[in-house]
């Protein structure tokens, strides 16, 4: 018991200046953070992403190459460090958008082409609502209700765009996410195959855009804070 204090006490030492202030929410990557954000949404879904196996760093470029930087929120510490982030997909289209040329410049030519290729056995589910493409908390900041401030901001968002609702998708076997998902808010739809053709089926779960008084104040423009903690 007194080790797992002292670990978590070094712990948080470590975050140093994030734990004298809040954090808040932005709207958009600024290009100084595309680099960490990149890095955290791949260790999150590198799998996911890319049939073909991936050392981080390559991962990482791939998503930075292919990232629409506002068509995510992040979570941004007190020091200035990324904790979180939730891309969004929409009409206009998703956080990550397919580029032969970002495929070939970070793959390589052979490997590039495949990746193309590949795409096309790559589906999503037809919605009216807003996708939170992907929710990732860095290690270390998850139960610190940031997951739960990146969702109510999609919320927000989606209001602000005329969306109905708020979708999601998770694996049908984690159990864990699809219960961290209906503690937000969110209910099950139903299954469906969704992803790569060979994906096992998955959960879409959906809960309604917030209300006018329900939703955090915006501030329009790349980067702006939308919710300060």
């Amino acid at each position: 018991m007194l080790r797992a204090r002292l670990a978590n006490a070094v712990a948080r030492c470590k975050r140093g200046a994030d734990l004298t202030a809040n954090w808040i929410i932005r709207k958009g990557v600024p290009p100084a953070l595309a680099g960490a954000a990149a890095r955290l949404y791949w260790r999150s879904f590198g799998a996911d992403l890319c049939p073909c196996a991936l050392d981080p760093r390559r991962g990482a470029a791939l998503v930075r190459a292919l990232m629409q930087p506002d068509r995510a929120l992040i979570a941004i510490g007190a020091s200035g460090g990324v904790l979180g982030i939730a891309g969004l997909r929409g009409s206009r289209g998703g956080f990550l958008e397919l580029s032969p040329g970002a495929c070939r410049q970070v793959l390589g030519p052979w490997w590039g082409r495949l990746a193309l290729a590949m795409a096309n056995l790559h589906r999503g589910g037809e919605t009216a609502d807003l996708v939170l493409d992907g929710v990732a908390v860095r290690r270390g900041w998850q139960r610190q209700g940031i997951a739960r401030a990146l969702a109510d901001a999609a919320g927000a968002e989606a209001l602000r765009l005329g969306y109905p609702g708020l979708r999601a998708e998770v694996a049908a076997q984690n159990v864990t996410a699809l219960a961290a998902w209906q503690a937000l808010g969110f209910q099950p739809q139903g299954r469906q195959r969704l992803g790569w053709v060979w994906a096992a089926p998955a959960w879409v779960l959906r809960r309604p855009a917030l209300s006018p008084a329900q939703a955090p104040s915006l501030v329009q423009g790349p980067a702006a804070p939308l919710i300060r903690a």
